[in-house]
Parts: structure tokens; C-alpha cells; sequence
């Protein structure tokens, strides 16, 4: 892990590469914003001592923190090796779009999902990674080959796409649609009927998730972003994030929200109907993991965070104390890993699961 760090620090010194950062659909660049400091929403965030729910400073549009204790370690360096090992096991974890289905990459081997009820997936090699979506999935190997498995109600077109997928780097499924960062780079992804999107991109790159315009954010820390849906140009204003210079160590999306760490672990996130962007000031952050309407962050000890510009959905502010590892987050109800790779889910309709993740 020591080497895998101080080369991730090298990558990040080095020169920018990979794609260019907010091109709209004419080909022109997105301008590089000024920082946004006059309009940020900035949060507190207090750390609860008790049950997990203490509330920070909270604006007049939302944006009060809730936390499963602890700090943020605002004083403290990023810690690069908690980044990185949030990287990798997240990918070992992946919440559905619909409010009970989740799958995890099993210590002992395969997969296990919750779709309603538990069941469980063998494969002859070992998983790396897992995508889940509509009752379907896509799974990565060791050996970089792919596997997908389409739901029943995906559309022909989509389930010719994803079995063209034969090897890859990582896989992101949203919905019925499939997108694979290739082996050596670069983005191929399914765009609605005889549409497939291409975006280069660097080998080690990484998924945000899907928006209309979709990110990658790639090992030199740089994010670039492409046209998921080329006929439609509204999408999260990106312009406070300045993409075109700053260097990133995470970032998640989804249809309405867009949120990333810069490489000092300072968190930003906006709405696509809001004005302003939050931001916790003095506090670091080494993940972080956003759907429609609220957001889950790991804090750079371990402890967890979660936020919205209006309200969490019932029992997410519940968060549990203690430490993780990496965390995933879906329309109901939020997951985390613990350092010895139990799974603790909580929200509403939250599965229990009794495998543990794949930690090597």
C-alpha cells in the first residue's frame, strides 16, 4: 500500500491528461470556474457522541450534516491509504436502483444478492468487482474478463450490448443500460438504440456515475466528462468545481447531484436546482457516495456523514458509529463496510447481510 500511494502522490504531480473536463455537445470546452467561494453553502456537520445524529449548522437551503460520530480530521493529512482502500472495496459493493436490491463481492467467494429476498452467485474466479441495477449485473474478474447477467426486462438492444463487453477494467450498469471503462482505457457505453458513446480516457480510470453528462475521474486525479445523452444540455453546473485544473481523489454523480473530493480531501456538492453548492470547511473527506437527493461521505477517520439539501429518506439519519472503509448509498437506504469486511446497512427496508466482503 505504501507504493501504491506514493505513486498515486507521484500521478497527481504529474501533468494533466485524460479527455477534456466539461465539453458541451458543440465540442466546446466548459469554462473553468472561479472557485465559488461567495456562494458556497458551507455545513458544520457536529459529530454526535451518542446515538449518531447530531446536526451541524444548517442553512436556510438545507444542507445539515449528520454524522455517526467521530471527526473529520480537518487537522490532519488526507489519509491517501484510506482513499485508495475506499476505491478498491467499493467496487466490491454495489446498491440497485430500486429499494431493496444490493449485491457485495463475498470474502469466500461469488456473490451476495438481496433482490426482496438472499441469494447467492458462484463463479469459477474470483470477483473483483460487481455492478447491480434493475434485477440485473455485470461482474469484473481478477483477470480483467467480464460476466453480465441482463434482467428480464432489459430491452434486446441492451443485452446485446452488454455481452459485447468481453473484458474490462471496471463496469458501471445503470438502469438497463451498460457502460465499461476498457482494458488500456477509454469509455464505451450504451446510448439508447443503435447508439454506443466512446470517451478517451487513461487505464485506472473510474466511474462517477451517471448523469447526462457523465464523468470519469482518472489516476492523475484530473475529471473529464462527456454527453451521456447528446440532446439534452442541462446538467449539474460543474463551473465552482474547475474541473479543467483541479486534481480530484473521488467523485459521485447521479441524474441530479454531483459530488467530488479534491486531492486535500475538501468536499463540494451541487444540485442541478440548486444555485449554490455545499461544502464543509475544516473537515476531510476520502469518499463519498451520492444519489438523487442525499449523499453519504466517508470522513478521513473512518466515520460516516450524510446530508441532503432537504431532507435523508427515513432511517438514514440513523447513521452507525464506528469505523469503515467504504460506503454505497441508493434511493432508500445506504451501506458500509467495516474494516474486517462485515456489512452494515441501514434506512428504510435495509438488507442484513451475514457474508462478508471480499477484502484482498
Amino acid at each position: 500500500m505504501r507504493i501504491e500511494r506514493l505513486l498515486f502522490l507521484a500521478a497527481m504531480l504529474s501533468p494533466l491528461a485524460c479527455g477534456t473536463s466539461g465539453t458541451n455537445p458543440d465540442g466546446s470546452g466548459g469554462a473553468p470556474g472561479s472557485g465559488g467561494s461567495d456562494d458556497d453553502l458551507t455545513v458544520g456537520g457536529g459529530a454526535a457522541s451518542g446515538g449518531g445524529q447530531a446536526t451541524g449548522a444548517a442553512s436556510t437551503n438545507g444542507g445539515s450534516a449528520t454524522s455517526g460520530g467521530g471527526s473529520g480530521g480537518g487537522g490532519e493529512a488526507l489519509d491517501m491509504e484510506r482513499v485508495l482502500r475506499a476505491r478498491k472495496i467499493s467496487r466490491r459493493i454495489s446498491l440497485g436502483d430500486s429499494d431493496i436490491d444490493a449485491c457485495i463481492v463475498r470474502e469466500s467467494g461469488g456473490l451476495a444478492c438481496s433482490t426482496g429476498s438472499f441469494r447467492t452467485v458462484n463463479f469459477d474466479k474470483a470477483v473483483d468487482l460487481v455492478t447491480f441495477s434493475g434485477l440485473g449485473y455485470c461482474v469484473v474478474f481478477d483477470d480483467q474478463t467480464v460476466s453480465c447477467r441482463p434482467a428480464t426486462s432489459d430491452p434486446p438492444d441492451t443485452t446485446d450490448f452488454a455481452a459485447s463487453i468481453e473484458t474490462g477494467e471496471e463496469v458501471f450498469r445503470f438502469g438497463s443500460g451498460t457502460g465499461a471503462i476498457e482494458v488500456g482505457g477509454g469509455v464505451r457505453m450504451y446510448g439508447g438504440p443503435d447508439v454506443v458513446l466512446t470517451h478517451p480516457c487513461l487505464s485506472g480510470s473510474h466511474f462517477g456515475g451517471l448523469d447526462i453528462e457523465s464523468c470519469v475521474l482518472d489516476p492523475l486525479g484530473q475529471v473529464s466528462c462527456f454527453w451521456a445523452v447528446p440532446s439534452v444540455v442541462e446538467s449539474v453546473d460543474k463551473t465552482e468545481f474547475d474541473l479543467d485544473t483541479k486534481r480530484y481523489v473521488d467523485l459521485s454523480q447521479s441524474v441530479s447531484l454531483f459530488a467530488a473530493i479534491d486531492e486535500a480531501g475538501a468536499l463540494r456538492v451541487r444540485h442541478v436546482l440548486q444555485d449554490k453548492s455545499i461544502t464543509y470547511p475544516g473537515k476531510k473527506f476520502v469518499q463519498v457516495a451520492a444519489y438523487t437527493e442525499y449523499w453519504c461521505m466517508l470522513t478521513n477517520t473512518g466515520t460516516i456523514e450524510c446530508d441532503t439539501y432537504d431532507y435523508l429518506p427515513m432511517g438514514v439519519s440513523e447513521i452507525p458509529e464506528g469505523e469503515f472503509i467504504a460506503i454505497d448509498v441508493n434511493e432508500r437506504f445506504a451501506c458500509a463496510v467495516r474494516p474486517m469486511g462485515e456489512v452494515v446497512c441501514w434506512g428504510s427496508g435495509a438488507p442484513s447481510f451475514t457474508d462478508k466482503v471480499r477484502l484482498d
